[in-house]
């Protein structure tokens, strides 16, 4: 029934306007294990055919890694067409060869990418292409003669480079790994709908990349990230800040890449075209072709599942200051802000209870502990870190953020100290995965070093949890949206 309604659904989309299409990355394994309920068509780079019907089949790489790559050097990206065909003209004049690639989804303002290419070599890329290239795309060439190996019943088959997969039906990926190396890593069965790809990867190992209309995209990106179950404007909020990382990637990536976007918690979290429900349909049809736009621009809009009760600025976690990506305390509007002085404010904060947002459906995550023997903490350093500081004796915090998380620490040992910089980085070193986030304080206690802490993620942009509690308390998703993006406006561009 659900797949009858996204196929329904699809065909209103498509007379009304045609939507974009995101390129997603689900894995890359050396062996992907299919059933399919249906059947799928399998044809390769020299134009070899193979199809399986109702069947479980495997698909294996050679090892070999494929010799033919493009690269493409691109030298500007802006919005100002005028300020792209002067350099381009200017360029052009000292000898170099240039085009401009235009793309802008729906009405949103068009961005330009002034770029040269292919190339064949990065060697050849930067013997050729001005001095100012910002950034270089390296995409798979034809890779005819990379093979692949097809197994059904014992009997294997060779196919040639890249691989296009037609699905009549459904096809189910076996066992894809999310949220690899942190504590909510899992892995789950794939069901996929739509045409998709393989492609043999720089490693050797096999790209899967489905081709999805945005709009079905978001349907598995909304229940994958905050649940089917959450109330409606915190989905539809959930739903308008999605869209917008998956347009800001299309209008950057320009199709240069194998694919625009991974489907893991790196980017959001896309568990297959099949996953979703009634719930989430109607949260992504009422925002259909809303995004969130900072000066006319799709921001980066990022989420995570529980701030704890005060969202981080974007440079205390990643590279840059990003002015929509401000920390806020998470208590709807018109509340004062909070001040993580010291150490001592930050330990009475998380033994507090204040009533913020995402207190209500916090849960595990509203305060959490780990303890660990100076030994036992002293292999996690080793293994995480590559030093041996000994056992560890202490844990000092350097710098805090806005919200209290742990931008710098110093881990002393019995055999030296180390130091651990950025939220990531943090979590990693001091958890066999990764702590929760990095809002904590560090406690002794009988011989222990007990790690003390609220909130999961790295607490910049969205609460989902936070979000959830606000949609409880009467805020409508536009409002949740501006409480945790600062400075934006919610615009439907198609």
């Amino acid at each position: 029934m659900l797949l009858e309604l996204q196929k329904e659904y699809s065909q209103e989309e498509r007379k009304k306007r045609p939507l974009p299409y995101v390129r997603v990355k689900l894995t890359e394994k050396d062996i992907l294990v299919f059933y399919v309920n249906g059947s799928v068509g399998l044809i390769d780079s020299k134009g070899n055919r193979a199809s399986i019907k109702n069947d479980e089949f495997i698909i294996k790489s050679s090892g070999k890694k494929p010799d033919e790559f493009d690269y493409y050097a691109i030298v500007l990206i802006s919005s100002d067409k005028s300020e792209v065909e002067s350099i381009k003209d200017a360029l052009r004049k000292e000898g170099y060869a240039l085009r401009v690639k235009a793309t802008g989804p729906g009405r949103l303002k068009k961005t330009y990418i002034l770029y040269a290419g292919p190339f064949k070599s990065k060697k050849e890329l930067y013997r050729n292409a001005p001095g100012s290239v910002v950034k270089v795309e390296e995409v798979s060439g034809k890779n005819v003669e990379v093979p692949v190996f097809i197994i059904n019943h014992g009997r294997q088959y060779t196919m040639y480079g890249k691989i296009t997969l037609y699905v009549k039906g459904e096809l189910l990926l076996k066992k894809v790994t999310y949220s690899r190396g942190l504590s909510s890593e899992f892995k789950k069965d794939v069901k996929i709908v739509h045409q998709s790809f393989i492609i043999p990867g720089r490693s050797g190992k096999l790209i899967l990349v489905e081709k999805v209309p945005v709009e079905e995209y978001l349907m598995s990106v909304v229940k994958s990230e905050i649940g089917e179950y959450a109330p409606l404007e915190a989905m539809k909020a959930q739903a308008v800040a999605a869209r917008t990382n998956v347009i800001r990637r299309l209008v950057l990536n320009q199709g240069f890449s194998d694919y625009d976007i991974t489907s893991d918690v790196y980017s959001q979290v896309y568990q297959g075209s099949g996953n979703f429900s009634l719930s989430v349909f109607k949260a992504v049809k009422e925002t259909r072709g809303e995004i969130l736009l900072y000066k006319g621009e799709p921001i980066e809009a990022l989420f995570h599942a529980m701030c704890g009760g005060h969202t981080e600025n974007s440079e205390n976690v990643w590279s840059s200051y990003l002015p929509y990506l401000r920390g806020v305390l998470d208590k709807g509007k018109g509340h004062r802000k909070f001040s993580f002085k010291d150490d001592n404010a930050v330990k009475r904060w998380i033994d507090s209870n204040p009533a913020v947002n995402c207190k209500k459906y916090g849960r595990k995550y509203w305060r959490w502990s780990f303890s660990y023997t100076p030994s036992e903490l002293g292999k996690i350093v080793k293994m995480k870190l590559g030093k041996d500081i000994g056992n560890v004796v202490g844990i000092r915090v350097l710098e805090r953020g806005v919200s209290g998380r742990a931008k710098k620490i110093r881990i002393t040992g019995t055999k030296g100290n180390v130091i651990v910089r950025k939220d990531l980085n943090i979590r990693k070193a001091l958890s066999y995965t990764s702590l929760p986030s990095s809002l904590f304080y560090i406690k002794k206690q009988r011989g222990k070093i007990i790690i003390i802490g609220r909130g999961f993620g790295h607490g910049v942009g969205m609460c989902q949890i936070g979000a959830m509690g606000m949609a409880d308390k009467g805020y409508n998703y536009k409002e949740i949206l501006k409480h945790y993006y600062s400075h934006v406006r919610v615009e439907k561009i198609y």
